[in-house]
Order: C-alpha cells, then structure tokens, then sequence
C-alpha cells in the first residue's frame, strides 16, 4: 500500500501519491493565490474614493 501525501494550501487540501509533483502543485498553487491576491489588493485600494480615505466623510450618491 502506497502513503498518500497531503498539503494544505490557504485552505484547499491537495493529496498525491508522489511527492515531487504533489510539492511542485503545491508551489503553483501558492504562487498562483498570491498573485490574485495581489491583485485584488491592489484593485480594491484604487476603489476607495480620496475623499473618504483620509477625512472619513461618506461618499455623495448621484442618482441617475
């Protein structure tokens, strides 16, 4: 009978039979959730108004 090897990577279990491949699909994974963490970041910081960042005002609704 063969192990099987686990990692848990930001939530999300993979399982393998080969540990070299199981550790490289790990690396992608990790590597992979970073970048759109980033980029979430990075998209969702430009989203908050300049106004309300630094006064704590709340922002004017238009409504159209």
């Amino acid at each position: 009978m063969s192990t099987i090897y686990q990692v848990t990577v930001h939530g999300r279990k993979l399982e393998s039979r080969d540990l070299r491949k199981l550790l490289a699909r790990a690396v992608a994974e990790k590597r992979s959730m970073d970048q759109r963490l980033r980029q979430w970041a990075s998209i969702s910081r430009g989203l908050v108004p300049a106004c309300t960042a630094d006064t704590g005002d709340s922002p004017v609704r238009i409504a159209v």
